[in-house]
């Protein structure tokens, strides 16, 4: 493991804490520094306790007789739409002229950033501030990254409108 990766080779709450600080309050300097050196499989650690946490919040607020497995289901479609847009992210890029990121990298970009806001959308009528939190955080990583303003701004803008439009046919296709 290399040196730069040895501090995000534990995982926890501890870290979950730790990342999401300083993705907070800094996030310019999350995605230049930590972010950039963390391997994706940290980024998706951190997605996912970070939805089991806003999971386990959400149910709490529902009748007792609301399903865990519902909870299940709000993990997977976080982790899933993260998955869905970063390769929608990805797909983006290979189009967009000269631009080279790996997949692994753009998928850290994604999971960091939907990783906070996902720790507040579990509260009745967040979701349009955290979902534009998130994007506004994918577009922070994307410049730290590498990208030139516009080459960002068309990631986010096509990467948003393909993952609404995937979630639209698939709604559309469910009735």
């Amino acid at each position: 493991m290399k040196a730069s990766n040895m501090k995000f080779a534990t995982f926890g709450i501890a870290s979950l804490a730790k990342s999401s600080g300083a993705l907070l309050t800094a996030p310019g300097r999350f995605f230049s520094h930590e972010g950039k050196s963390a391997h994706w499989t940290y980024a998706l650690v951190l997605l996912t306790l970070s939805s089991l946490l806003a999971s386990v919040a959400s149910q709490l607020l529902k009748p007792p007789e609301a399903s865990w497995l519902n909870a299940g289901l709000f993990v997977l479609n976080a982790i899933g739409i993260v998955l869905i847009s970063t390769l929608f992210g990805v797909l983006i890029l290979k189009i967009t002229p000269a631009v080279s990121m790996s997949f692994g990298r753009v998928f850290s970009i994604y999971a960091f950033a939907g990783s906070l806001p996902i720790l507040i959308s579990w509260i009745p009528g967040a979701i349009l501030l955290t979902e534009a939190w998130k994007w506004w955080l994918i577009s922070i990583g994307l410049l730290r990254g590498g990208l030139l303003w516009w080459q960002a701004a068309a990631v986010v803008v096509g990467s948003f409108a393909l993952t609404m439009l995937f979630l639209s046919s698939l709604i559309l296709l469910s009735r």
